[in-house]
């Protein structure tokens, strides 16, 4: 018989639990990525009107050096953690918190900080990672 109602493979799980870790790392990373691929709304034109200089219009020199599938995929990716993260409950919130971005306690430390059980903590996180699994898409319930 299963352990949890719903579960999802370990490779998976593991890559789900890395990126809530490094989810604030991520949300930083791809907001400078698009500042860099924004360019200017103000037009500057060359010495003859409407004439392209390199030099006086760097808006156009602008390219995208870094993989736009990749920043996509890590956009979708930081919205579904997001979303999910803004519907928990405060006290899931803090399991959240506590586990991948403080970091100092075991498993055994936060149940006991949130005084739960050290089975509803691994039910309540195992329960996180199934909606933010679902919600990514890669797995189907």
């Amino acid at each position: 018989m299963a352990k949890y109602k719903f579960t999802i493979a370990v490779a998976l799980r593991d890559f789900i639990e890395w990126q809530i870790e490094y989810y604030p790392d991520n949300k930083r990373q791809l907001a400078v990525f698009k500042d860099s691929m924004i360019p200017s709304q103000i037009t500057q034109y060359g010495q003859k009107t409407g004439s392209f200089d390199s030099e006086k219009r760097p808006t156009e020199e602008i390219t995208i050096r870094r993989n736009p599938t990749y920043i996509m995929e890590q956009e979708r990716i930081v919205n579904a953690i997001e979303s999910v993260y803004d519907n928990l409950s405060d006290q899931d919130k803090e399991l959240i918190r506590l586990r991948y971005w403080d970091g100092k306690l075991t498993p055994e430390g936060i149940a006991m900080k949130l005084n739960i059980g050290r089975t509803t903590f691994y039910e309540r996180l195992n329960n996180i990672l199934v909606i933010i699994a679902k919600r990514l898409g890669y797995i189907d319930l």
